[in-house]
């Protein structure tokens, strides 16, 4: 868990220790602070914590279900005009036969950076699925296995809102899960592949309800949407060469990396072109991508396949 499905008064006023209790009295459950490593600037009361459910037929298991499809349903608002962003609080449903103060500390251990790229970042905030979904991307169902050692399954809702597990190794000591260079400059881009996904993959859904023309993903595994999404920011990192200005924030970059999985002929469009060329009005900036969604789509629907 991250942050407070269930409402606590003046929780930000209370001391940690008083957090926790104050969160066990709301779930009428046990909760456990994951332990993170003190080199980790966080406030204590801003760590991820466990919540102790009372087996498979606890209501809270379908409640926190519910409550993740729901977190994902409103990151993905209206697919392209949306930002897809939003807060992913419940990072999963674990077993294990650790005790519960071992199994904290086991999952507090993945969420140390540990990468042989030169950075400043401490945190690997694996509590938000989506940074889960990602470097199982990144690493490979193996390395994270080993690394998971002890966790006997996590259950967490990937990036398409399917149901993903991840089997941690039946050994004793977990294997540090240590990142390359590539893989760590592929794994920080998760700011920007997070919302990409959430708005490609929330304008199909809505055109699918609208019967409106789509490529749909179909049956891709949820390595190949982080592959597509991937490839669809190389294009963004093209289109910001060619359109500086245009790219004022990280939102323009995920607004047009959306839109080429969306219309993947998009560079084809003249009219599209002809309107990111257009002037600026004196003393104004140029708009961004972002903000030019409702004008850049009706153009976009014209070189649909």
């Amino acid at each position: 868990m991250m942050g407070d499905p269930v409402q606590l008064d003046n929780a930000h006023d209370l001391e940690p220790a008083a957090v926790l209790q104050a969160r066990a009295r709301a779930w009428r459950r046990s909760v456990f602070a994951v332990t993170l490593a003190q080199k980790i600037d966080l406030p204590k009361k801003l760590h991820p914590y466990l919540v102790a459910l009372d087996g498979p037929d606890d209501p809270w298991l379908e409640r926190t279900w519910e409550s993740a499809v729901g977190e994902r349903h409103r990151c993905e608002g209206e697919g392209l005009v949306s930002s897809g962003a939003g807060p992913h609080r419940i990072g999963g449903w674990l077993q294990s036969s650790l005790s519960p103060h071992d199994l904290a500390k086991r999952v507090g251990s993945l969420m140390s950076v540990n990468t042989e790229a030169s950075t400043a970042a401490q945190y690997q905030r694996l509590a938000d699925r989506r940074a889960l979904s990602l470097i199982r991307h990144v690493v490979g169902d193996q390395r994270l296995q080993s690394a998971a050692a002890g966790i006997e399954f996590w259950n967490y809702l990937d990036a398409r809102g399917c149901l993903g597990t991840i089997r941690g190794a039946r050994h004793a000591e977990p294997t540090p899960l240590r990142l390359s260079r590539a893989e760590w400059s592929t794994f920080i881009r998760g700011e920007l592949l997070h919302p990409t996904i959430s708005r490609w993959l929330g304008e199909l859904s809505a055109r699918a309800r609208s019967n409106a023309p789509i490529q749909v993903p179909g049956s891709e595994s949820e390595g190949l949407v982080f592959e597509r999404a991937i490839a669809a920011l190389a294009r963004a990192d093209v289109a910001l060469r060619q359109w500086h200005k245009r790219f004022a924030t990280p939102a323009d970059q995920c607004a047009w990396a959306a839109l080429t999985l969306v219309f993947p002929a998009i560079d084809t469009s003249r009219r599209v072109n002809a309107l990111l060329e257009e002037p600026a009005l004196d003393g104004e900036s140029p708009m961004g991508i972002d903000a030019m969604m409702s004008s850049l789509m009706p153009l976009c629907e014209e070189v649909l396949p």
